[in-house]
């Protein structure tokens, strides 16, 4: 988590922005290459983490959407053997590319 959180407070974009996106997703990428490929482990306790009462229903949403990708490249990383800067690189790459939602 702490890796996670040093990365998206360096690309900023505050709460629902860019830097809560990449967040979001190499967090949950990392716990999956952690919890071993196809493990449903990482989901499992990403899903717990966004299923608290006070989470507003478009931030949730944002955030889950942000954690499958991650679950997704965490295993994409397992496969391909990749570094943990290679797997970095590529959450940055689904950011840039559209495929992590940002609010703001």
């Amino acid at each position: 988590a702490e890796k996670a959180k040093a990365i998206g407070r360096q690309f900023g974009g505050g709460r629902n922005g860019y830097g809560d996106a990449v967040r979001h997703c190499y967090w949950c990428a990392l716990n999956q290459v952690s919890a071993g490929l196809n493990s449903p482990l990482a989901e499992e306790f990403g899903n717990a983490h966004e299923n608290k009462p006070d989470n507003e229903f478009n931030e949730k949403n944002m955030d889950l959407h942000n954690n499958s990708v991650g679950y997704y490249l965490g295993n994409q990383a397992i496969k391909n053997n990749w570094s943990e800067d290679e797997l970095l690189k590529t959450v940055i790459k689904a950011a840039d590319n559209g495929k992590l939602k940002i609010l703001k």
